[in-house]
């Protein structure tokens, strides 16, 4: 599985170093990678308690496979091959991920083509403007290098973001 968010390619500085997103950017995951996880951090702004929460929606073609969320942590696989650490009410200090979702890509049913990692402001009538140091990233889980990673606090309006798609190719060749 490969992973894109749009059309515009950033600049990596170097290729151990992440990418840091910007909207309608996206980037390539190299094939290889077999486990991945979405991190996702914040911290409340003026003391406000706010919950964010992170989901991984599959598909199989148009129609929804599976979705893991803070209510359904597993997919409906066996093993789970995407798997929700837990869901956290609160911020923290906004440099630690509170909440994870793994995705083992090897291990995703075959009629799964595309996995989307969705971030929402679960606090009614607030958006990502009223959270501080809020962060999304993508990881490589077996040497925990960071591809990529998205500063949600510089969105200013909204409560929801598709950060990422990754997408299963056909083998070539």
């Amino acid at each position: 599985m490969g992973a894109a968010a749009s059309t515009k390619v950033p600049k990596q500085s170097s290729p151990t170093s992440p990418v840091t997103l910007l909207p309608t950017q996206c980037l390539q995951v190299p094939v290889a990678l077999e486990r991945l996880y979405l991190g996702l951090g914040w911290r409340n702004k003026g003391g406000a308690s706010l919950d964010v929460d992170a989901s991984a929606v599959s598909f199989s073609g148009n129609q929804v496979h599976n979705i893991v969320y803070f209510g359904s942590t597993r997919d409906r696989a066996a093993p789970s091959a995407v798997v929700h650490t837990g869901d956290v009410l609160t911020g923290g200090k906004g440099d630690v991920d509170l909440e994870r979702i793994y995705i083992q890509c090897g291990a995703l049913a075959k009629e799964v083509d595309s996995v989307y990692l969705v971030i929402n402001v679960f606090t009614g009538g607030k958006t990502f403007a009223d959270v501080d140091a809020a962060y999304c990233r993508l990881v490589n889980a077996d040497s925990n290098q960071e591809l990529a990673n998205f500063r949600l606090g510089d969105l200013k309006t909204g409560d929801a973001i598709v950060f990422g798609k990754l997408s299963r190719h056909p083998a070539t060749g």
